[in-house]
């Protein structure tokens, strides 16, 4: 199990784009990096702000299970994200669900608690749905911690395994970071940026 400790890993690694431009909001969320091609709202990362230990305590219980130490670490940075214009995305906790506060709804992230307990209602005592990626493929953490990549639909074919969140998350953060240049543009294709298929556990 890697931990991290009290430095967030990920502020350092999507500080390249901050002189595109940067917000800040006081419970904490930053927003990088404004992409007006993509829409008046759109950035290339949105890190949420940082949970407290009631604020985990309110997922594990509405969802029933207790989250892995390592997501349990990365929630008291930040409440989720989404980073590279969605390419990756980390459920959170959603603290408002009234569209008519805009400013509230941007510091949201997408809901880690539907998602597992339309999972839990098919898989008792399953994986927990903890993000996504663009191309529509899934991310669970295991009760043991180790992170799987699965097909949107279908079968849960498992097509990626990390042996851990942090060497998941921080080492596709990695590679994806040289996929995209200096002013946000993308320099590879869309296949490039999903992860490539592996029967591997990635360590």
């Amino acid at each position: 199990m890697l931990m991290v400790g009290s430095v967030d890993p990920l502020l350092s690694r999507v500080a390249r784009w901050e002189h595109l431009g940067k917000r800040t909001f006081s419970d904490g969320t930053i927003l990088i990096a404004p992409m007006p091609t993509r829409g008046s709202a759109a950035y290339l990362h949105r890190l949420y702000g940082p949970l407290s230990q009631d604020d985990i305590s309110d997922i594990e219980e509405r969802i029933g299970s207790v989250l892995p130490d390592e997501i349990v670490e990365f929630y008291k940075f930040h409440n989720g994200c989404s980073l590279f214009s969605g390419s990756i995305k980390l459920f959170g906790l959603v603290r408002t669900y009234r569209r008519s506060d805009l400013e509230a709804m941007e510091r949201n992230p997408i809901d880690i608690v539907l998602p597992a307990l339309d999972r839990r209602a098919i898989h008792p005592n399953s994986s927990i749905q903890i993000g996504a990626y663009l191309d529509g493929t899934r991310m669970l953490i295991n009760n043991d911690g180790s992170v799987v990549r699965v097909p949107q639909i279908g079968p849960e074919t498992v097509l990626n395994t990390w042996g851990g969140f942090w060497i998941w998350f921080l080492s596709e953060i990695d590679r994806i970071s040289h996929l995209y240049g200096a002013d946000g543009a993308e320099l590879a294709d869309f296949e490039q940026i999903m992860p490539a298929v592996s029967p591997l556990v990635a360590r």
